[in-house]
C-alpha cells in the first residue's frame, strides 16, 4: 500500500454515505483546501499504520484485518471472460442481464450461508435500520473511518460488516458498474467539482441499474463508479433489485460530469445528471 497520488489538489468534495436504506443518498460537503490537506495527512498516516500491520509477519490474516484502520481490497483478479464494458457517455443505460444478477446472487447466498448469527444481525441492522445506519456511519465520517474512538460494541459491528463485504470480494472476479445518489452542498454547481477528490469514509449503498435509484423524483445527482469492490445485495435473475454495498475508505477523482439516459425493463425512460468517478488505488 503506497501513497495516494491525485491529479489535483483543489478543494475537495467529501462524501458521506448518508442515512437511509438501500439504496441510500450520499450527502456531499465541501472541504476547504487547508482542511483537506490536514485530512489527507491523517489518511496517509492511517495508510502507514495499515502498511505496518500488513508487514508484521507475527500477525495472522484475521488479526491483520481486525487491526487495520481501512479495510483492505480483497477482490480477486478480474476474470476477462466476464468483463463488462463501461458504457459510453451518450449510451442509454439499460438493465443488467439476468445472467449477471444470477451469478452475483449465487456468490452472495454462498457467503451469507457462512455468516455467524452475530454477523448477520450486524449487517441487517446497519443496512435496514435508518437510525442505526446514521448512528454508526456518522461516527465513521467524523473520524475519517478510524474506529478507535468508537465503543467496543460499535467497533465490533463495523468489523462484522467489513468482514462480510471482504468475504464477498474474496470470491468475486467480476467488475461492477454502479450508481449511487448524492446531494451536493447548497450554492454549488456541478462544474465546481470537476477533477475533485472524493472520499467515502462510510459504506456507500447503490445499485447496478441507474433506473433503480431514479424511480422517484429527486434533486440528487448520480455517482457512477466502476470497481471490483463491495458486496452485491440484490436479487437473482427475474428480480429487479440490484443493490450493492461499497466498503468504507474508498477514494475517487471526478472523471466527467454529464447527462445520462436510462431505460428500464418496462420501457420507461429518463435522464440523470451523473458524476463519473475514477477509483484512486494505492500506488
Amino acid at each position: 500500500m503506497g501513497k495516494r497520488v491525485y491529479p489535483t489538489q483543489l478543494p475537495a468534495l467529501a462524501l458521506d454515505g448518508g442515512a437511509g436504506s438501500s439504496p441510500g443518498v450520499s450527502v456531499g460537503t465541501s472541504v476547504p483546501l487547508a482542511e483537506f490537506r490536514d485530512q489527507e495527512a491523517t489518511r496517509l498516516g492511517a495508510a502507514e499504520l495499515d502498511r505496518m500491520v500488513e508487514a508484521n509477519d507475527r500477525l495472522s490474516r484475521a488479526t491483520k484485518d481486525r487491526e487495520r484502520i481501512t479495510p483492505r481490497d480483497a477482490s480477486k483478479t478480474l476474470n476477462e471472460a466476464t468483463l463488462t464494458r463501461v458504457p459510453e457517455f451518450d449510451e442509454i443505460r439499460t438493465p443488467v442481464s439476468g445472467r449477471q444478477m444470477k451469478a452475483r446472487s449465487r456468490l452472495k447466498r454462498g457467503q451469507q450461508d457462512r455468516w455467524t448469527g452475530a454477523q448477520y444481525r450486524a449487517v441487517k441492522a446497519v443496512l435496514t435500520d435508518r437510525q442505526e445506519w446514521r448512528r454508526i456511519t456518522d461516527q465513521l465520517a467524523a473520524n475519517l473511518g478510524d474506529t478507535e474512538e468508537m465503543t467496543l460494541r460499535d467497533r465490533t459491528s463495523v468489523q462484522r460488516v467489513d468482514r462480510a463485504i471482504r468475504a464477498y470480494e474474496e470470491g468475486n472476479d467480476r467488475q461492477h458498474h454502479l450508481y449511487a445518489n448524492v446531494t451536493l452542498p447548497a450554492g454549488t454547481t456541478l462544474s465546481d467539482y470537476e477533477q475533485t477528490v472524493l472520499h467515502l469514509d462510510r459504506w456507500t449503498v447503490g445499485a447496478h441499474n441507474l433506473h433503480q435509484i431514479s424511480r422517484h423524483p429527486t434533486d440528487a445527482l448520480a455517482l457512477e463508479i466502476t470497481t471490483r469492490r463491495g458486496m452485491y445485495m440484490g436479487q437473482s435473475e427475474g428480480g429487479s433489485d440490484t443493490g450493492h454495498v461499497l466498503p468504507r475508505g474508498m477514494s475517487f477523482t471526478v472523471e466527467r460530469v454529464y447527462t445520462a439516459r436510462w431505460r428500464d425493463a418496462d420501457g420507461n425512460t429518463g435522464e440523470r445528471q451523473v458524476i463519473r468517478l475514477r477509483e484512486v488505488e494505492e500506488a
